[in-house]
């Protein structure tokens, strides 16, 4: 897939603050605490609690949080709480994106606000951005409420809160993310999207979901930023 740096410098052109989806843009969370080993543990602590999970529930963690989320008592609170656990223990043995470092520097170093919008756990968010000293960089980490599942993405929650912190219009912010989720939360704000993923086939996906701009390098973006 060919970079077309002309649509990256578009999109990136009349924006105030640079939004980043964390687990992505900025690392591979799961490289080595794998997204299937935490979902198997939650699925065995639903079981427990004697909850059948409809065949239609996502497979990620994130999915079994979301079908949990709206239940009172204790196994949201159980389910959260694990998973907010293994995130921030994940974050310790996270993969760096490759110039995922970079674009949150060059742009931090440019004047202009940047910001994390993730359904992670911010205590994740903040303990990689420490730990690979990125924190100075970062004005605003907007994590997942975790009274407030049903508030993750792609619901334009988390974004409207970020860009509000950062003083910033909605439409003054684009979000860089390689979910479709990330797109559909930004098009909900009245934002612009840039999709990212080293995977051509995925980042055509991003394309197909309507990304107003798709990358498989995020040090296009660099090479990108308005001067």
């Amino acid at each position: 897939m060919t970079e077309d740096l002309e649509a990256l410098r578009r999109v990136l052109a009349g924006a105030r603050a640079l939004l980043l989806d964390f687990d992505g843009p900025v690392c591979d969370l799961f490289a080595r605490l794998t997204a299937r080993d935490i979902a198997a543990e939650l699925r065995r602590i639903i079981a427990a609690h004697g909850v059948d999970l409809p065949v239609e529930v996502g497979a990620g963690p994130h999915e079994l949080l979301g079908y949990v989320g709206g239940m009172s008592g204790p196994l949201r609170v159980q389910v959260e709480t694990t998973l907010a656990a293994r995130e921030y223990e994940a974050a310790g043995t996270a993969v760096p994106t490759p110039g995922g470092a970079e674009v949150i520097r060059a742009w931090h170093d440019s004047g202009r606000p940047v910001g994390i919008v993730s359904n992670n756990a911010p205590e994740a968010v903040h303990r990689y951005l420490e730990e690979h000293d990125l924190a100075g960089c970062v004005d605003r980490v907007e994590g997942r409420d975790p009274t407030r599942p049903d508030l993750m993405k792609p619901d334009p929650h988390l974004f409207t809160r970020a860009a509000t912190a950062l003083s910033c219009s909605d439409t003054e912010c684009v979000l860089v993310g390689d979910q479709t989720s990330d797109v559909r939360t930004a098009h909900s704000a009245g934002a612009r999207a840039i999709g990212y993923s080293p995977n051509p086939r995925r980042a055509a996906v991003l394309g197909d979901a309507g990304a107003d701009a798709v990358t498989t390098s995020m040090t296009a973006l660099v090479t990108a930023m308005p001067s």
